[in-house]
């Protein structure tokens, strides 16, 4: 278990995990009950590398994906899923960076990720309207080309809370926001929902919920 007071303060310059290894599990749910099918229960992320550029800094992620025994399921490592998923985030001098991975849309060791879902500023207050941004995710998913097109509007900070984790209590704020899905390769109808972050600084995300597919919640179980 964690607080924030145990997180390097003078490495916290935003809402990212920056830290080398700084490591996250978190649980994933259907409504209120944890999924355990299809191999998807846990996502386990550690910071493999920092860089520094003439602008900020480039922290990248390793993800990985595992069942409800924490390990890889035969079925998630066939469809390239299952580890070896890094992703780079760009920081920014100020500490701000725009947030390009949903947890729910953003698997695929294949897939090509081509805008953002909103830029996390450094410093977030109760009012601020965030800029929301697309997406474009092109991926193959076995042996079918896809192509979606994710655009997110109204992203605002609702509330400050102390958010409570099976990892700890940190402060942060709870951002809402829309989206709307079109398939751009399958004839199927756009889908429409809301979408739901809660972000302490120095972690990122602490806890994500939809209510466009089933009611997804991934949730913080431990950081270090």
């Amino acid at each position: 278990m964690c607080t924030l007071s145990q997180v390097n303060a003078q490495d916290i310059i935003g809402y990212f995990a920056g830290q080398p290894d700084s490591f996250s599990e978190y649980a994933v749910y259907v409504g209120e009950k944890k999924k355990l099918n299809l191999g998807f229960s846990y996502i386990q992320t550690r910071v493999v590398s920092t860089k520094a550029t003439e602008k900020g800094k480039i922290v990248t992620t390793e993800h990985k994906i595992l069942n409800k025994k924490k390990k890889i399921s035969k079925l998630i490592k066939a469809m390239g899923m299952g580890e070896g998923i890094l992703m780079p985030t760009t920081i920014d001098e100020k500490g701000g960076y725009y947030l390009t991975h949903d947890f729910l849309l953003g698997y695929g060791k294949n897939m090509e990720r081509k805008g953002y879902i909103f830029y996390v500023p450094s410093q977030l207050s109760v009012g601020d309207t965030l800029q929301s941004g697309k997406q474009i995710l092109s991926y193959q998913l076995m042996g079918r080309k896809n192509k979606i097109l994710v655009t997110y509007s109204d992203m605002k900070v609702v509330s400050e809370e102390n958010l409570s984790t099976a990892a700890g209590e940190f402060p942060g704020v709870k951002i809402e926001g829309k989206v709307n899905i079109d398939d751009l390769k399958n004839d199927r109808n756009s889908e429409q929902g809301t979408v739901t972050y809660w972000m302490a600084k120095g972690i990122g995300v602490v806890k994500y919920l939809n209510d466009f597919d089933s009611s997804y919640t991934f949730e913080l179980e431990s950081f270090k």
